[in-house]
Order: structure tokens, then sequence, then C-alpha cells
């Protein structure tokens, strides 16, 4: 369950940055690995 309420969160982290469709992909991709590595401490 904490996955997907990370997951969540970071969907709607990087949405509301309202960046253009071609690089919401790579925003998603850069801010997962942000947040799993902020876990990792």
């Amino acid at each position: 369950m904490h996955y997907q309420n990370s997951m969540m969160s970071t969907i709607e982290v990087v949405l509301a940055w309202d960046l253009p469709d071609a690089v919401l992909a790579d925003a998603f991709r850069a801010q997962v690995g942000a947040m799993a590595g902020a876990g990792a401490e």
C-alpha cells in the first residue's frame, strides 16, 4: 500500500508542475527516482 501512495504522490507532484506532454514521462521517472532515493536513508 505504501508503494501505491508514493506513486499517487509522485503523479500529483509532477502534474502540478504543468509540464508539456512531451516531457511528462521523463519528469515522472526523475521524480520516482528522487522519491525512491529519499526513502533509502
